[in-house]
């Protein structure tokens, strides 16, 4: 993942797959468009809260997530409803990041780059499902969907740790954000994600209001070997 040429694929899908779902959707007369977006483009905001209006920076790995918007606006642009979901990190049962999270804490290291004081936001799978289903009667714009309190990284390895009932793990050291280029300046970013606007035009509100009720929620669904927690 920490190499460009394994997004390829994701970028083709991103920019030439969405824009001809774009162009299908137009010639079938559908009136809604949904596009799946990242919401971690958004710049550092330290502890500021994002709302869908801050400044995106991507970075090569992801910079085909705009193309996608791009072609959603262009749908809305000519008569339908484009909705673009900016969807934080995800996690559930049975999903390889949530169980890797799992497993590196419980061998003493928290998987997240950047400054324990940074924010890391999270979206349950079954929370993106019902984002999904209420953006089917939204407005056309950008649209935010996180839990509702993103915690810092020291707070996250706590309740993780707490969690697993394993020793409070590890940050990793400052000087990996630089080794591992865009997709590790990405992850360090200090992304304290507001879903306030969806709330109050959609009437949404995740099932799982933070990852302190959420994770631990998902924890009973893994399977580990002796040793691995």
């Amino acid at each position: 993942m920490f190499f460009r040429n394994a997004w390829k694929e994701n970028d083709r899908i991103r920019e030439h797959a969405s824009a001809l779902l774009v162009d299908e959707a137009q010639a079938a007369g559908a009136r809604a468009y949904i596009q799946e977006s990242f919401a971690p483009i958004y710049v550092d905001s330290e502890y500021r809260w994002i709302t869908e209006d801050a400044a995106v920076q991507p970075v090569s790995y992801n910079e085909t997530t705009l193309k996608a918007e791009a072609s959603t606006e262009r749908f809305a642009r000519q008569g339908g409803r484009g909705v673009v979901l900016r969807f934080a990190y995800f996690y559930g049962p049975i999903d390889r990041f949530t169980r890797e999270m799992f497993e590196y804490v419980a061998r003493g290291w928290l998987p997240l780059l950047g400054s324990p004081d940074a924010y890391f936001s999270t979206c349950h799978h079954d929370d993106a499902a019902t984002a999904v289903v209420t953006a089917l009667n939204l407005a056309s714009g950008i649209y935010n969907v996180a839990d509702n309190e993103p915690m810092t990284h020291r707070q996250f390895a706590e309740t993780l740790a707490a969690i697993a009932g394993v020793p409070l793990p590890k940050t990793p050291p400052q000087w990996l954000v630089r080794v591992t280029g865009n997709l590790g300046e990405t992850m360090a970013r200090s992304l304290r994600i507001s879903n306030a606007k969806l709330r109050q035009a959609g009437n949404w509100s995740p099932q799982r209001a933070s990852a302190r009720e959420g994770w631990a929620a998902v924890y009973p669904s893994f399977r580990f070997e002796r040793g691995d927690h």
